[in-house]
């Protein structure tokens, strides 16, 4: 076994922090826990809520600049320092950042949530790679249990409902 630790972060995409049952997020837990292999090995470390999105946007003049990040037709208004700016713009147009930071929202009288602010304070610029690139990886991994499937992507899905 290897020495080197490794961190993932995987996105329920229909909930949120403030909307998963914490025994539907047991459950998922326990799936992800079986899906690494070496259960005693694999730790938690949070649940956040975090923007993904393809930069389309970083300018302004003063020290906090906007910046907008386009998930399908979604477009999130954030903030950063110029320092930060500085390391995001490279990325604008290419592929999809997730950034964590800082943000205020306000709950609306139907119960959605209106994001009020956003600071960056730090981001990370996803693998795009297809699920079957994704799956081959994970069969190669010892002691994983994926090799045993004959069809990976229909397990990911019983896994997923």
């Amino acid at each position: 076994m290897s020495d080197t630790q490794s961190t993932y972060h995987f996105v329920i995409d229909a909930l949120t922090p403030e909307s998963v049952p914490m025994a539907r997020l047991a459950e998922y837990m326990a799936d992800l826990a079986d899906l690494f292999g070496h259960k005693e090995h694999v730790h938690f470390d949070r649940v956040a809520r975090s923007f993904d999105g393809m930069l389309i946007r970083v300018g302004g003049k003063d020290d906090t600049v906007p910046v907008h990040l386009q998930a399908g037709d979604k477009i999130h208004i954030c903030n950063a320092d110029r320092d930060m700016a500085r390391r995001l713009a490279p990325h604008l147009y290419q592929g999809t950042l997730r950034v964590w930071g800082d943000g205020c929202w306000e709950r609306e009288p139907s119960g959605h949530w209106r994001l009020i602010r956003f600071d960056i304070g730090k981001f990370e610029l996803l693998d795009d790679s297809p699920i079957s690139e994704i799956v081959a990886t994970l069969r190669k991994v010892e002691g994983s249990g994926w090799k045993q499937f004959d069809d990976p992507l229909a397990e990911l899905m019983r896994l997923r409902r």
